[in-house]
């Protein structure tokens, strides 16, 4: 009867996964641009202090982590634990001392080899209760699964992401000009020569950089106000997650004890900085200003 037909349970608004979400992983934006000013090679910096839960959200967040002398790291994410754990990796197996022109990358990729290896250890261990080496061991040592829950969980560990993007730069003893690094959300790590973005403001504020043609050459003070800018345009472009307040400072090479000075800007060097926004940013077109348009048809014939 119609009465004791099974009905699925209506669904609730409140219940969905976070998945779900078009921007998981990306949330923020984080930018890092080299440059030399009269005292030598900096690294400009940005990271907007936005953070958001499903349903509220402030501008609390800091985004910067000390990732060893020399280097410091930019975190983007929707959760940025996760981002604060891939930092504590690159802490423990990297050497700054032991990094040149020619090791740098190789040694990034580990980084980004070790963390990946602890996060599928961690999902082995919480679904069987064995290490990692068990579950691939052969023979007596190893684990008995069926075909179908091998094949579940190999399933598994291919889906297995860090969950957030990093920017790392600092510079290195021996030669110290910027370098740039930045680590996606599936571990791949690539150099960036002028500059990079992260976040889901990383479009626009890329876009921003390209057009004033931002490079490690570009002045100081170009540099300070075109990071500015491309952090203000990618909050103005209500990108998602994007705060409207950001962390700006500067990253300049220590030599003698192989670390980097850090300076921020201050509350009044901001507010310079939004009057040369006010006067160089976009601005509304003004239709009177525009030349007049003839427009001439085509013949279909």
């Amino acid at each position: 009867m119609l009465h004791n037909k099974r009905h699925r349970p209506p669904a609730r608004w409140g219940k969905y996964k976070r998945s779900d979400l078009p921007w998981k992983g990306k949330m923020t934006l984080c930018i890092a641009a080299g440059c030399v000013r009269k005292s030598g090679p900096c690294i400009v910096a940005s990271a907007d202090l936005r953070v958001e839960t499903d349903f509220a959200g402030s501008d609390t967040a800091f985004k910067y982590e000390d990732l060893s002398p020399g280097w410091i790291g930019l975190m983007a994410g929707d959760d940025l634990s996760n981002a604060l754990e891939l930092a504590a990796t690159f802490r423990s197996t990297i050497d700054p001392f032991d990094l040149d022109r020619d090791n740098i990358f190789d040694k990034l990729n580990e980084v980004s080899c070790a963390h990946h290896k602890k996060l599928v250890s961690r999902l082995i261990q919480m679904k069987l209760g064995v290490s990692l080496e068990r579950f691939y061991a052969q023979g007596d040592d190893g684990i008995v699964l069926t075909p179908e829950d091998r094949s579940r969980l190999q399933y598994q560990i291919e889906q297995v992401n860090f969950g957030c993007s990093m920017i790392s730069c600092g510079f290195l003893p021996a030669k110290p000009l910027p370098y740039i690094f930045s680590f996606d959300i599936e571990g791949n790590v690539s150099q960036d020569q002028s500059f990079a973005a992260i976040g889901t403001g990383s479009i626009v504020a890329e876009a921003s950089l390209f057009q004033r043609g931002q490079g490690w050459l570009t002045p100081f003070d170009e540099t300070l106000y075109n990071v500015y800018e491309a952090s203000k345009m990618a909050s103005e472009a209500n990108a998602p997650g994007v705060g409207s307040n950001s962390f700006l400072f500067i990253a300049r090479p220590n030599i003698e004890f192989n670390e980097a000075f850090l300076s921020v800007v201050t509350h009044e060097d901001k507010l310079a900085l939004e009057k040369c926004f006010v006067k160089f940013g976009p601005k509304p077109v003004k239709i009177n200003a525009l030349p007049k348009i003839t427009l001439e048809e085509i013949s279909g014939d």
